[in-house]
């Protein structure tokens, strides 16, 4: 061999010798996430927000549910309402308030909700605060689930737009709703 075919070589092998040896798979999570806590960090945080989304929507379903069925009285949920009403009050009378005019209110509340870039906010607490009493409101209610298959105070909340840029009525227009069905008179 000449002298120059064997420096490549020499100088092949000692490039060969110097190169890093490669390294081995974390074997436990420790290792693994000092190899990459960049994307351990990135997991836990997408674990973390799905985890409080799926436990906030549970809590909050959660609540509701109990709300309807210690109160029994809820106008907003006006299957239990009627029932929980006609069983402690069976002998009360008052004026007839017609399907009619309750899917008339309802109406109201959906096309203010249903436009098409900002929900119109006083037109939805005027239709509340012309109804007289919470017998009235789970009327009203009731007509708005049975003719436009949607829950009320989810519409309130949320908006009814498949683009919907802010999403329902302002907090405090749908707390000042809640609060001023909470004053009206039983019947």
């Amino acid at each position: 061999m000449s002298v120059v075919k064997t420096a490549i070589v020499a100088k092949a092998v000692s490039d060969y010798s110097k190169e890093k040896p490669m390294k081995s798979n974390p074997t436990n999570i420790k290792e693994s996430i000092a190899a990459k806590p960049l994307q351990w960090l990135i997991v836990a945080g997408a674990g973390f927000y799905f985890i409080n989304k799926f436990v906030s929507k549970a809590v909050e379903d959660q609540s509701q549910k109990k709300a309807e069925t210690e109160a029994g009285l809820n106008p907003w949920s006006p299957t239990s309402f009627f029932s929980a009403f006609w069983k402690k009050y069976p002998n009360a009378k008052f004026s007839a308030y017609n399907a009619a005019s309750s899917y008339k209110l309802a109406k109201e509340i959906y096309d203010a909700m249903n436009v098409t870039f900002d929900e119109d906010e006083d037109v939805v607490v005027a239709v509340f605060n012309t109804i007289p009493s919470q017998y009235r409101v789970a009327q009203v209610v009731q007509q708005f689930q049975n003719y436009f298959k949607k829950d009320v105070l989810k519409v309130l909340k949320d908006g009814i737009k498949t683009v919907d840029i802010k999403g329902g009525i302002p907090d405090a227009d749908y707390d000042r709703i809640i609060q001023m069905v909470k004053r009206k008179p039983l019947y």
